[in-house]
């Protein structure tokens, strides 16, 4: 039997995120599979994802609410990772971030990396995520792309690692079935979810909403997610004259109610690797508008309504005729049987096996 182990970085870093999410829901398909035995190396962590599904499979680890940025927390959670990888002795280390140093890095095991997107090549080159990642593919002896369209991305920038990468598919959750509509929306909204920041395109999303008062009139915004309001946000919103049409949502209103009751989830993002609140949308029955991109296209194919995310008005347009539309396309079960996290494990086995051989 193989044993894989997954080490920290994501669960210090994600109180909440789709990368843990992720991880989580890997370990726990591969938990039910009879060839392999997953373990999350956990240190210290704080993300509530791991901490609710931790009786899924083995979890060594602690949880500790906080901020996980101060230093001697994350040199702690480190230590303590690598310290569970030796006495583990795994044939397999997931790594689940990208860093020059990672738990465990003297442990003779094969390393398998995730490449989720390659948003900060095209966007962010002066980051540090650039040369984390870089470090992290030179050491990986196989790479997971989680679209086609992440492959290509990683290929035009290292084109020498196509013969050790393979893609397999996220997935999105169960239908959760009939949720009460969320009190502090009373009133008909579009939804919006997630970090608001840069290439998440909010600001293209705010500028169509203000440009077009019947939309206004018709639907709120709802924002749920993100970092607090910055005060910049706060005054582009006063400026355009929608602040008291926009409703923010706390992290604690459940998330599938607020797909179920929404009359469009709205995805106004530049780029993405995949895109897991399409399919969170999806399983939810909810109609789906999106910017028109290689990777929603390749994910979502005819099950979503798609607009120029750089068009303020063809945005604003397309919302409204997915409202108005009572035959938005919908093919909720297509979807979610391409994209099953039983698939996303037993890909993930297949190269676990390949590099153990």
């Amino acid at each position: 039997m193989l044993t894989v182990a997954f080490d920290n970085q994501t669960v210090l870093a994600e109180r909440y995120g789709g990368v843990a999410r992720y991880f989580v829901e890997l370990a726990a398909g591969l938990a039910k599979l009879p060839e392999v035995y997953p373990v999350f190396c956990a240190g210290l962590y704080r993300n509530c994802d791991l901490r609710t599904n931790r009786h899924r499979f083995e979890t060594r680890g602690y949880w500790v609410p906080g901020v996980y940025r101060k230093l001697k927390m994350h040199k702690l959670s480190d230590a303590l990772c690598a310290r569970q990888m030796r006495q583990l002795k795994p044939d397999i280390i997931h790594e689940t971030n990208y860093s020059l140093n990672p738990p465990g890095l003297d442990i003779p095991a094969k390393r398998v990396l995730t490449v989720y997107d390659m948003i900060h090549e095209k966007f962010m080159p002066d980051s540090p995520t650039p040369a984390l990642k870089r470090a992290a593919i030179a050491r990986a002896d196989w790479i997971l792309c989680i679209s086609e369209t992440t492959r290509r991305d990683l290929l035009e920038y290292y084109p020498q690692v196509a013969s050790r990468t393979s893609v397999t598919y996220l997935a999105g959750p169960e239908p959760s079935g009939p949720l009460p509509r969320p009190r502090m929306l009373p009133e008909p909204y579009i939804l919006f979810v997630g970090n608001r920041a840069g290439y998440k395109n909010f600001a293209g999303l705010v500028r169509a909403y203000a440009q077009d008062r019947p939309l206004q009139q018709q639907v709120r915004l709802a924002v749920y997610g993100g970092k607090p309001w910055s005060a910049e946000e706060m005054a582009e919103l006063v400026c355009s004259g929608i602040s008291h049409r926009v409703t923010i949502v706390p992290d604690t209103q459940d998330r599938a109610a607020l797909y179920q009751h929404t009359e469009a989830f709205v995805f106004p993002s530049l780029y993405e690797g995949f895109g897991l609140p399409l399919l969170e949308a999806i399983a939810e029955g909810c109609p789906v508008v999106c910017s028109d991109t290689p990777c929603f296209r390749e994910v979502m194919g005819e099950s979503a309504a798609y607009f120029d995310p750089m068009d303020s008005v063809a945005l604003a347009s397309v919302v409204q005729q997915t409202i108005a539309c009572k035959n938005t396309p919908k093919p909720i079960t297509k979807l979610s049987h391409r994209y099953a996290w039983a698939d996303c494990s037993l890909g993930s086995l297949r190269v676990y096996k390949e590099m153990s051989s």
